[in-house]
């Protein structure tokens, strides 16, 4: 019961939470250091593709093709 009026009322907010796909230093150190070094990985590793023009979505169309 509860779950269902959370749903039909739109939850406690009807817009989601701002997210940033590279969250600043001051948010990663309020995380788990493990945590937070994935994310640090995460973000190095973006940067390197986009700095070598990867095509992310090439890429994952032959990861997709290669699991067949």
């Amino acid at each position: 019961m509860v779950l269902e009026s959370a749903l039909k009322s739109g939850g406690p907010s009807a817009t989601p939470p701002e997210f940033s796909p590279d969250p600043p230093e001051a948010a990663l150190a309020a995380l788990p250091p493990e945590i937070a070094a994935r994310l640090r990985a995460l973000r190095q590793l973006r940067e390197s593709l986009a700095a070598r023009n990867v095509d992310f979505e090439a890429w994952k169309k032959t990861v997709h093709d290669a699991r067949r």
